[in-house]
């Protein structure tokens, strides 16, 4: 692949693709041209699994999803999709998983902030601005409001999406949530 083709293929990929089985265990799936809350939000309470920005052969293959519509803020229209389609995203999904979890493993490089008079300093792990949110963060969310809030860790942000597990349920699904739909843990002096 020449560079101007990778160049092209990686600016029309979608950046978001849902898929997953319906409540039939028929398989759907579908990208969507823009990232939006709402259509994370749906997919995954249709617990159907939500891709951000994928990369690699997962981008490629989600370039065959069919056209998905937010036909309102509680209904998403994914259409069915071929099963082997859907098995080859769903390997190519657990491949890129897994080796978001070996990176996680691996111990986190924050850059240290410089002293200063000026600012106070911010608490290892507890992010000071929404700006300097970061992979290994902890972070307050919640999964109704019903529930309260409970400490996640940052997995991975992207522009204002951040990729979240429980920090206290190890066996949780990630989610995704806004940065706007988090809490920072308040790491200053009082």
């Amino acid at each position: 692949m020449s560079k101007k083709s990778a160049k092209a293929t990686a600016a029309t990929t979608p950046p978001l693709f849902v898929f997953g089985l319906d409540w039939d265990g028929k398989p759907r799936g579908a990208k969507f041209r823009e990232i939006k809350d709402d259509i994370a939000s749906v997919a995954m309470d249709m617990k159907f699994h939500v891709v951000v920005r994928p990369s690699g052969e997962l981008a490629a293959l989600g370039t065959k999803l069919p056209v998905g519509r937010l036909f309102s803020k509680d209904k998403l229209i994914v259409p069915i999709i071929r099963k082997d389609l859907h098995d080859k995203i769903l390997q190519a999904h657990r491949a890129s998983e897994e080796n978001v979890r070996k990176a996680d493993k691996a111990p986190i490089e924050k850059p240290t902030p410089t002293p200063s008079s000026s600012t106070p300093k911010s608490t290892r792990g507890l992010p000071l601005t929404w700006d300097e949110t970061a992979p290994g963060d902890m972070v307050l969310m919640q999964e109704s409001p019903e529930d309260g809030w409970w400490e996640g860790i940052v997995l991975k942000r992207e522009g204002d999406l951040l990729t979240l597990r429980y920090r206290d349920f190890s066996g949780s699904p990630t989610c995704i949530r806004h940065i706007s739909m988090i809490a920072r843990v308040y790491p200053g002096p009082f």
